[in-house]
């Protein structure tokens, strides 16, 4: 039987080392093996990637397995595969690079789109990372009476953390009050609605968060069978 595991998508920036930091944060506090995966179209390539992150996971987290995962193939396609039998997947994001409207889709907004488990995707500009708070609440962000599997992993967190939930129920014309929202929140969890009939798609608040939001974003996705109407 195959162990639980988390997974850690790495590349060679900064960004991507604090996401790693996390996701073996994540796979130590749930007795799982920590998944190092760097997508390359020549996996040998990976190598000194890999090498430089097993060696910061051995020095910060000694007991921890760790996994180095060379694949190739591009970063959202590896990792939204990858993500299919994880408890949870770390991405890290610089979030907004450039003026609004006028971004290209990153790699974490892409794996957003098709992922097929949790995906908890963390700043990584260090001029934002000094608002988020060591401590506060969780904010959960509902769109229907369907994001009640969100709604169980918001509770587990805030239990985990001993901090309380707020709620926020979102609507498209709601972007800026969310992202105000997230201001003194230690995290945002958002129900992620899957319709394969309209294909890999995000709505405005949840590509709003991933570009904006000054704490790390938890997405759990939600069958559109799941949904209330």
């Amino acid at each position: 039987m195959t162990r639980p595991h988390v997974v850690a998508g790495i590349d060679d920036t900064a960004t991507a080392f604090r996401a790693l930091d996390r996701a073996a944060e994540e796979a130590e506090r749930r007795d799982a093996v920590l998944h190092i995966v760097n997508a390359l179209p020549d996996p040998d390539a990976a190598g000194p990637i890999l090498s430089a992150a097993l060696a910061r996971v051995h020095d910060r987290h000694p007991a921890l397995i760790a996994l180095p995962v060379p694949v190739p193939g591009a970063p959202a396609a590896v990792l939204a595969e990858r993500s299919r039998d994880a408890l949870l997947t770390v991405v890290g994001t610089r979030g907004l690079s450039g003026p609004a409207g006028h971004l290209p889709a990153s790699v974490a907004q892409g794996l957003a789109e098709r992922t097929n488990g949790p995906l908890l995707v963390v700043r990584g500009d260090p001029r934002e990372l000094r608002h988020s708070p060591d401590h506060g609440d969780v904010l959960l962000c509902v769109g229907s009476n369907g994001d009640a599997e969100a709604a169980a992993v918001a509770f587990a967190e805030a239990e985990r953390l001993g901090a309380g939930v707020r709620l926020r129920t979102t609507r498209p014309g709601m972007v800026h009050a969310v992202l105000r929202a997230a201001l003194g929140s230690a995290l945002v969890v958002v129900a992620l609605h899957r319709d394969p009939r309209v294909g890999p798609h995000l709505d405005r608040v949840t590509e709003a968060l991933l570009r904006h939001s000054p704490v790390p974003v938890l997405l759990v996705p939600v069958p559109v069978t799941a949904r209330a109407d």
